[in-house]
């Protein structure tokens, strides 16, 4: 609810509220002056802005606004998880860790717990001070978070970075089941989004179906190998492209070697460590970007 034109200096919080806060509401008068041409705008995302403090509120709506976003806001837990039920489905929520009626917390475990919400993105906020907030939230699902007070700038580019890292899909394809979900969990927190396979042929399928963005693939699997999925996918010029991780164990160097020359774009040797999983996957994503 602001004219852009109006108070291009709110990009920060300020310590003299008052006087910013009258701005703001000069700036919502002349807004709602202008509702109907505001309704013609366009939204390329949707954000529900769940928090308590007004000030805070619009000054993220403003920040969002400037970006092309479509923010709606809710006072507390209760009536942001009423707009769910009632069909709302935003693309992320940026959630107040201290809320009257439902905390964010409370809010969180409710998001996670839905089938209809649990891929949604959060970001929690808190204050600077509540280090154990900030690790009960990421271990609660949360996907970042940020402390209080902040540059609005900051938050708007925290949200943009898990919108666009959200539409990048990893496969990953390896026999052994607890593997798959290791590093699926870690890619996730990351805010990509993955899909698993648990032999080559599945893999295979899923590289053809859902086209992802890079593959993890383990050489050596019962059935058709890692080496094999890489030969059919080198010959389909539908998957060609995509790129591939090998998984490898020490001892299979020939293997890798094999896999390297047949078009691989990177390996990683077993037993690995996921950050070094993470970084290797980045490091490809980044590659292929700049292609």
């Amino acid at each position: 609810p602001f004219n852009p034109s109006k108070n291009k200096a709110l990009p920060r919080l300020y310590l003299d509220y008052q006087k910013l806060l009258k701005l703001i509401q000069n700036d919502i008068h002349i807004a709602k002056q202008n509702a109907t041409k505001a309704h013609a705008l366009k939204s390329k995302f949707t954000q529900p802005k769940v928090d308590d403090d007004e000030l805070i509120r619009t000054l993220v709506i403003q920040g969002l606004k400037g970006k092309n976003c479509k923010a709606t806001e809710a006072e507390d837990g209760e009536v942001a998880l009423s707009l769910l039920k009632e069909g709302y489905k935003p693309d992320l929520i940026i959630l107040d860790v201290n809320m009257p009626n439902k905390n964010g917390f409370e809010v969180l475990s409710v998001l996670k717990s839905s089938s209809d919400w649990k891929e949604i993105p959060v970001i929690m906020l808190t204050q600077r001070d509540e280090g154990e907030s900030v690790m009960k939230g990421i271990s609660s699902g949360a996907r970042d978070y940020i402390s209080k007070p902040f540059e609005t700038t900051q938050l708007v580019t925290r949200i943009f970075n898990i919108l666009k890292r959200r539409k990048t899909k990893i496969l990953i394809v390896d026999d052994d089941e607890v593997i798959c979900e290791l590093l699926s969990h870690r890619f996730e927190r990351m805010g990509f989004s993955t899909v698993s396979a648990h032999n080559g042929n599945d893999g295979l399928v899923l590289m053809s179906d859902e086209k992802p963005d890079v593959v993890i693939l383990d050489i050596i699997m019962p059935g058709m190998d890692g080496l094999t999925v890489l030969k059919h996918a080198q010959g389909d010029s539908a998957i060609a492209e995509i790129p591939i991780i090998l998984l490898t164990a020490k001892s299979q160097q020939e293997n890798l070697l094999k896999g390297l020359e047949s078009g691989a774009h990177d390996y990683i040797t077993k037993p690995f460590d996921v950050d070094e999983v993470a970084a290797r996957v980045s490091g490809v994503l980044q590659r292929k970007k700049s292609r």
